[in-house]
């Protein structure tokens, strides 16, 4: 059985129309107002000024540091990941922190996050 699951809203890259939440139902779901390569040009100087702090995660660091800036013929820059590889959990961490950090009452909570024990001693 599967848990139940409530989705307010989910946000994604208007060019992927909707491709990759892979959900049944899903309740207001809206285009973000960005690209994903968009959200990670926001991101940059954000990370750059220290205006948000990453976590140490071997899985974002990977993506978001195996991301490349590519320039098409037409002059227009584009971020993406390299062929073949991943890069949904960078984006879902950028897309969070960009949103939040133009929202200025979502960006001075400082509360910890508590994992809940699983399995094991």
């Amino acid at each position: 059985m599967n848990p139940r699951v409530t989705l307010r809203k989910a946000l994604d890259d208007p060019a992927l129309l909707g491709n990759v939440l892979g959900v049944d139902i899903c309740v207001n779901y809206e285009p973000a107002e960005k690209s994903k390569s968009k959200i990670h040009v926001d991101l940059l100087p954000l990370i750059n000024n220290g205006a948000v702090d990453l976590l140490d995660h071997e899985r974002l660091v990977m993506q978001l540091t195996s991301l490349e800036r590519r320039t098409s013929r037409g002059g227009r820059d584009s971020i993406d990941h390299v062929p073949g590889a991943h890069d949904d959990l960078a984006n879902a961490v950028a897309g969070a922190l960009v949103t939040a950090y133009k929202r200025p009452n979502l960006r001075n909570f400082h509360k910890p996050i508590i994992f809940p024990k699983t399995g094991g001693a």
